[in-house]
């Protein structure tokens, strides 16, 4: 869903609520994923379902999103990737989206436990939104 996208990109990009957040990713974020020479930290958003619901009257429907974030650090130890962690929940936690034709319904953080993995001297974290649109 591409106006998903959009208003991900521009809420993280130009919001004053997303300027620590874009302070702290010195490598940015991307959608999906970061080209090969991306400086760390980063992080990368991707649409992991889509699922459409049409209402009865045939005239408007919901979609409900899952979106996984990652975050990516080489520091020493994943303590400065946790901190990173906190500003994105603060920016998206509850969230209110502004998209064309569509209304946010919500923007809930999925229940499982947020854990850091270390996989080649890169530290990762991923944590999982539950959107809801209506259009």
């Amino acid at each position: 869903m591409i106006e998903l996208w959009k208003a991900l990109h521009t809420f993280y990009s130009t919001h004053a609520s997303a300027a620590a957040l874009r302070t702290a990713l010195t490598g940015g974020m991307y959608n999906t994923i970061a080209p090969e020479d991306t400086g760390y930290p980063y992080g990368t958003f991707q649409l992991i379902t889509d699922t459409a619901t049409e209402f009865a009257s045939g005239h408007h429907f919901t979609e409900d999103c899952i979106v996984q974030f990652s975050l990516f650090s080489n520091a020493e130890s994943q303590n400065s990737l946790l901190l990173i962690l906190d500003l994105l929940l603060a920016c998206f936690d509850y969230l209110n989206l502004t998209i064309d034709t569509y209304t946010t319904l919500s923007c809930v953080r999925m229940g499982r436990p947020i854990t850091t993995t270390k996989i080649d001297d890169v530290w990762q974290i991923t944590i999982d939104y539950r959107i809801k649109l209506r259009e």
